[in-house]
């Protein structure tokens, strides 16, 4: 019922902004609304299965400080910070339940997939060198079977 997406102006480097934010507008482009508003960089914003919380990408420091996993609710509330490294953690997705996330993360030049619970903990890799491994969506698989005849 609601679309999640960042934004920045048009006259902002891409690649290293502090205006990026995380609105969300009603399908047919009416109901714009700002989630955030700071000086840090949030990139790539995933809705909860529920649609309670939103999972993105967050450069906190701004500038070229690396990426982060954090949170927030629907409302715009609560942001909460989930990862806390020196590397670049990106792409959230929720799994169908809402009980994991899976990301990927920057590991020695490479880039691997990686779980853990919502709320933070118990982080796990998933993939290893060599291959850059990203984007990974985590989706329930629907098989529709036709009718016998």
């Amino acid at each position: 019922q609601k679309i999640v997406f960042n934004r920045h102006p048009v006259t902002d480097d891409p690649n290293f902004t502090n205006q990026a934010e995380i609105y969300l507008m009603n399908p047919d482009g009416t109901g714009l609304q700002r989630l955030t508003d700071n000086t840090e960089e949030e990139r790539g914003p995933a809705w909860s299965p529920d649609g309670a919380r939103i999972a993105f990408a967050c450069r906190v420091g701004g500038g070229t400080a690396d990426f982060e996993i954090c949170v927030i609710n629907a409302d715009g509330t609560g942001v909460v910070q989930l990862t806390d490294n020196a590397v670049a953690d990106l792409t959230p997705t929720f799994s169908p339940d809402g009980q994991r996330i899976l990301f990927h993360r920057v590991v020695v030049g490479t880039q691997q997939l990686f779980t853990m619970n919502a709320d933070g903990t118990q982080q796990m890799k998933l993939t290893t060198p060599p291959g850059s491994n990203t984007l990974a969506n985590w989706g329930e698989l629907r098989v529709h079977e036709e009718p016998a005849p």
